[in-house]
Parts: C-alpha cells; structure tokens; sequence
C-alpha cells in the first residue's frame, strides 16, 4: 500500500492492529546511485575512454533531475499524472543500454551526451502539459550540461535545442540492427510515408489516410520506442482526433508487431472481455508472437476493465483468467519451449514461465481523453496506468500541420492556382488556431470550457460546406480577373 495522502485511503486502526507493519523507506542517494551505476559502468567497458568516465557523471545528473522533477512539477487536478518514482530512472537506464559501441555514433562524448538528453526528455518532457513546465524541465536539463564534467550545453549538441528523434526501425531487423539518431527530418518522413503506404496495401489492414507532418511523426516515433523496449507499455493522452490510435497502428507497423484489439457489441460486458484477454495472452505468451494490446478509453464499458488492465501492467496477469481445463492446454502449448529454457515442468513453473513470455511479447498501448474527470479519477484509482506506463501527451496541432492537413484534404478542389489553394488552407489553419485561442480567454474570463478538437477541424476541411466555398472563392477570383 502507498503512504496515505493524494486520494489513497488511510490505512484504519483496526487493520493496522491485526497486521504486522513493515515501512519501506526511500533509499539514501548513495544506494541510488550504485544501483543505476553499475549496470552502466559494466555497459561502457567496450567503449572508447572518453565515453568510458561519464559513468559516474551520467547517474548522478539523472538523479539530480529525478529529484528536481519530482520536487517542482507536483500533481494537481489538471496534472493527475505527474507521478515520478525510480522506475522512470530505469527507463532512462533502459535507452542508454541500448547504446552499441562502433554502431549509432556513441564512441563520442558528444553522442553519449545526446542520448542521455533524449531519453530524459522521451521519459519527463513526453507528459508535460504546457510550454511553462516544458521550458522548466529543458533549463533544468540545460544547467546539467553546463556543469561538470559534461561541460556542453543543450544549443551546442542539437540545432536550435530541438532534440532529435532516435529509433532502430530505419535498419535492417537482426544483429545489425541499432538504435541511432534520426537527424534528417525528411528521411524520416518519407521513410513512415513509404511504410504506411505499405500498410494501406496490407490484406487486411483498414487503410489509414494520415497526414505525416513533424509532430506526427515524433509521436509515431515516440510510440515505437516504447513498444521496441522490453515490456514497453504506452499511455497516449489527447482529445479525440489527435491521431493516438492511428500512430500507434503505424508504429506497431514500423516495428513488425501485431494488433490487437477488441469489438465492443451492445451485451459486451467482463465475460466477453476475459475471452479476449485469454486470446492475447496465447497470442503472445504461447506463441511469443510480439503483440500490441490497443485499448482506449471509449472501451471501458465496466471500470471493472481497468482493474484487469492494471495488473497486466503491475504484475502481467489477470487473477483467476484460466479454468484448470484450460491451463492445461496452455501447459501443453509452452512445455517444449520451457524445457529448452530449462524450466522445471511444474504446473507452477509453467505457469510463471507462461506469464513471463506474455510480459515480455505483449505491449500495452492506452488511448486516454484528458477531458472531464474521469482521466484523473482513473489515474487514481488505478494507479499502474501511470507508474508501469511511459506517457506521451498530445497537444494542439501547430498552425503548420493544420496547413498540411488542410492542403492534404483539399488536393482535388481546384481553386484555380496553387497560391490561391495555399491561402485557402492557411485561412482554413488560421482559423482553427483562433477558435483555440478564444477558447483558453474564455476559460481564464467565464471559467467555462470550449473544446476545439482535431476531429472539428477535419470536419471542417472535409465537409461539403468548405467544396461550396471554395467553389465560390474560384468564381470570385475568375470574375475578378
């Protein structure tokens, strides 16, 4: 149980009475310390020295920005989900293992440096909800680098202190394949527009018409580096239309994974969904396919489903999911593999050997709206969403992929010349951004709240009320000339 305070229950007298009480305690900074050092220290050995002394300056900076983090971005109503504990240290641990000496440009101080100032954004900055705390977080990690013994600064090692993408689905699968810097934006981009072109033509895949503008694919990025880490799971947090699902079906694509998710149906309820998750867990722990478990929020049809979805993230299970008759077939489907793993052939060996294979070949991908209550409600009731989860939150779409959307739908509307098709399509972004900003005075002056989806934009930009316009627009602009 966690320490009362925060929306968690006090612990009552008459249970504390029948109970023996045991108090885990943070531990001190220097068991911190060696504990995040040493996988580190013994990860650097084949590396260059110059890469080889930032061990001790690497864990401790990560600690430094642990505690600021912790100590200066609380909780609120409208911020439920800024939680930090020392798994998120652990993920940061987890990028900078994936460093390979001679492959991805880490036998430098400065690509080591990089690395470590991506992953601390991917694990802190991803959830942040507004420029305020985004440019608090980037000061922070900016002093770090300043100070000894890194001795950089967050302008020098990338352009404009924008930090580059990183990933390992541009390279070849196998043991060639690397985890590297994207700093070509345009590669990138034709890259995911080619992969999802591929998907389109997939037998069976609902073709996707996506617009790949920057912060899309950062997103789809983003996704694919959580699902390509071991028992990488994902909460994704933006208002309908944000592009969550799409994204995530495009980077499960990119990494070569399956999806999975359910077919809700009006006498949907516990049962059905316990039928689903028997058929995930075969799918990834019996035949170790890796998997993708999409689920969003417009699913829940019980909260009861949640409380399922939280021990997958927590403990990787689902208490009492399987009768007898039927672990029994799943004893049946993984004795050969346990065996080759040297597993005792147990019915409990088994069966831990069958959840450990589903942990390791299943992602969990959560699609939440942070709007009402219900976000920060669940985030505190079920609080495995956030501490077993890396989250990601999608904010407003820029005026420049408003722009690119807009242009994207507006291909077969002929306005006569391209300039004027341009200036229809910023008209169109401008717009939108406009309604955005009237909206946030409008909450600040009457305390009410004025939602602006991406869903109302593309309503906007595909309804046959703009054809009419632009229709209009092209006569307009004829008779004038």
């Amino acid at each position: 149980m966690g320490y009362p305070g925060g929306g968690r229950s006090v612990i009552t007298m008459r249970l504390q009475s029948r109970s023996n009480l045991l108090n885990i305690t943070f531990p001190a900074e220097a068991q911190i310390k060696r504990i995040f050092s040493l996988p580190l220290q013994q990860k650097l050995v084949d590396f260059e020295d110059e890469v080889k002394g930032l061990c001790d300056g690497l864990t401790s900076a990560t600690m430094n920005l642990y505690f600021a983090v912790g100590r200066e971005l609380l909780p609120t109503p409208s911020k439920s989900h800024y939680l930090f504990n020392l798994r998120d240290m652990c993920k940061i641990l987890q990028g900078l293992l994936q460093a390979q000496p001679g492959k991805g440009g880490y036998d430098t101080k400065v690509g080591m440096l990089k690395l470590w100032t991506h992953e601390c954004f991917r694990v802190f900055s991803d959830r942040l909800i507004d420029d305020k705390d985004r440019l608090f977080f980037q000061t922070q990690v900016d002093e770090l680098l300043v100070a000894e013994p890194f001795s950089s600064a967050l302008g020098s090692l990338f352009d404009s202190k924008i930090v580059s993408t990183y990933g390992d689905f541009m390279s070849d699968p196998g043991p060639d394949q690397r985890y590297e810097e994207y700093s070509d934006f345009d590669s990138v981009k034709a890259f995911c527009e080619n992969r999802l072109e591929e998907y389109n033509y997939e037998p069976g895949m609902v073709p996707m018409q996506l617009v790949l503008f920057r912060d899309a694919i950062e997103h789809a990025c983003r996704i694919a580096r959580v699902i390509g880490m071991q028992r990488g799971n994902a909460l994704l947090v933006g208002v309908g239309g944000s592009g969550r699902q799409s994204l995530s079906r495009l980077a499960a694509f990119l990494k070569g994974f399956k999806i999975f998710m359910i077919e809700i149906t009006k006498t949907y309820r516990k049962l059905e969904f316990h039928e689903d998750l028997k058929r995930l867990y075969v799918q990834s722990g019996v035949s170790r396919q890796e998997t993708v478990f999409l689920f969003t929020d417009t699913q829940i049809v019980q909260e009861s489903f949640l409380e399922d979805v939280n021990g997958m993230l927590s403990t990787g299970e689902v208490p009492n999911l399987y009768s007898p008759d039927e672990m029994g077939e799943i004893r049946e489907g993984i004795v050969q593999a346990a065996r080759a793993a040297g597993v005792e052939e147990t019915s409990d060996a088994l069966y831990n050997f069958f959840i450990e294979q589903a942990r390791n070949h299943m992602h969990v991908v959560l699609c939440f709206s942070p709007i009402g209550d219900s976000f920060r409600i669940r985030c505190r009731k079920f609080p495995g969403l956030v501490s077993c989860t890396s989250i990601d939150w999608f904010s407003e779409w820029p005026v420049e992929a408003l722009s690119e959307v807009a242009l994207k739908f507006t291909e077969e509307v002929n306005l006569g010349t391209d300039q004027v098709k341009k200036a229809v399509t910023q008209m169109m972004a401008a717009a939108q951004a406009s309604v955005s900003q009237v909206s946030k005075r409008m909450l600040t002056e009457l305390k009410r709240v004025n939602y602006t989806t991406p869903t109302n934009y593309i309503e906007l930009v595909t309804g046959t009320s703009l054809i009419s316009i632009c229709v209009c627009l092209r006569v307009c602009i004829h008779t004038c000339l």
